[in-house]
């Protein structure tokens, strides 16, 4: 009995020394089991095994259109027409029936100068008309006498009753005769012509509108002395254009007729551009846009004119998903859940937007590509967001 009890304690440790050895084969088998497994065991082919590998990309909807942008620039209010009015005769101030700010119709006067004296000078310019008209009828009555006189000798001298010398004298009294009378009609002429400018003086004096609109400054007086071309007073008229400065290379689209519009003081107007020069000027191309709206800026008002340009058109897609592989422009695509690259030629660029050639409409174009994709790169498309917003 005591030999029995030694050897179990001795049996146990036996069979437990035997299990951890078995143990520590088994796992060691298991190793390389499964280092052994391939690709294609079910250990590695799982339904989650593929998409591990899947790269998430940001894509973007590629859209077809022009690309537009807007561009702006300062603009400021002026009359259409602005008039420097000039006397066109010299004189005193008489009367100022108008002053600056006032409104006035086209023909109406505003300033009046002292017309005494040209009053004067178109009374005596009647008179000299007057004179002059009655010495060209003498002369014609004159004139005709001496017309009779050479057809009467020309009768005698064929019946032999008078001598030739006769009819040679009466005959230069004709020529004369003539001569006179038509010195005659020339005062006539010129009488008339003094009164006719009596009369645009003496209209002269007083000066009017040539216009309906508004008087800007008015420079005058009673009682000053006004000379030839002085300017009197300033007129511009209601109707309101835009003047503004745009790059040569955006000139060429803005054609007379294109829409603009002018913002101030966070009111926006309609204008058309009305006048549209090619040659820049100090570099940079003067533009005028007639306002259409009712509601007006006040004159020298400055705000902002802003109009669009379309800078081509194509496929649009984002700036960010664009690449450069030395002159070589082109972007990754994702087809089949794999990334392509995909080469095109880029026609405009505008903000973040690009319009360019080689892709095509609705391919899903990919945004910042991550580092390391290859062409083949299974990719996984994530936020997908249309291109064609246009800058």
């Amino acid at each position: 009995m005591g030999d029995k009890k030694e050897r179990t304690p001795q049996l146990f440790l036996l069979i437990a020394a035997l299990g951890f050895s078995a143990l520590l084969a088994s796992c060691g088998s298991g190793g390389k089991a499964a280092e052994k497994a391939k690709p294609g065991d079910p250990a590695r082919s799982g339904p989650l095994a593929g998409r591990l590998a899947e790269i998430p990309v940001q894509v973007a909807v590629v859209q077809y259109g022009p690309l537009v942008t807007d561009h702006t620039a300062a603009g400021t209010i002026v009359p259409v027409v602005q008039s420097q009015v000039a006397a066109q005769v010299a004189g005193v101030v008489r009367e100022v029936y108008h002053l600056a700010g006032t409104w006035v119709n086209a023909g109406e006067v505003v300033v009046q100068l002292d017309d005494s004296q040209l009053r004067l000078a178109l009374e005596t310019a009647k008179a000299s008309l007057s004179s002059a008209e009655i010495g060209v009828d003498k002369a014609k009555a004159q004139l005709d006498l001496a017309n009779l006189t050479v057809e009467r000798d020309q009768s005698l001298i064929k019946q032999k009753l008078i001598p030739q010398n006769q009819l040679d004298t009466d005959t230069t009294n004709a020529q004369a005769a003539n001569q006179t009378y038509l010195g005659a009609k020339s005062a006539v002429t010129q009488a008339d012509a003094q009164l006719r400018q009596a009369e645009l003086s003496l209209e002269y004096a007083a000066i009017k509108a040539p216009f309906a609109g508004q008087l800007a400054a008015v420079n005058v007086t009673p009682g000053e002395y006004v000379g030839l071309n002085t300017s009197v007073f300033v007129l511009v008229s209601p109707n309101r254009e835009i003047t503004f400065n745009v790059p040569p290379s955006d000139a060429p689209v803005l054609a007379v007729g294109t829409p603009v519009t002018f913002t101030y003081q966070a009111q926006t107007y309609s204008a058309r551009v009305s006048q549209a020069p090619s040659a820049p000027i100090n570099g940079v191309v003067p533009m005028v846009a007639l306002l259409s709206s009712s509601l007006l800026p006040p004159y020298g008002a400055v705000g902002t004119v802003s109009y669009r340009l379309s800078l081509g058109e194509g496929a649009l897609v984002p700036i960010s998903s664009l690449q450069t592989t030395g002159n070589q422009e082109y972007v990754y695509l994702v087809e089949n859940g794999k990334a392509v690259s995909q080469n095109l030629s880029v026609i405009a660029e505008s903000g973040t937007t690009a319009a360019v050639t080689g892709v095509r409409r609705d391919s899903q174009v990919i945004l910042n590509p991550p580092p390391g994709l290859l062409p083949g790169s299974p990719v996984r498309p994530v936020a997908p967001s249309p291109s064609g917003a246009q800058q």
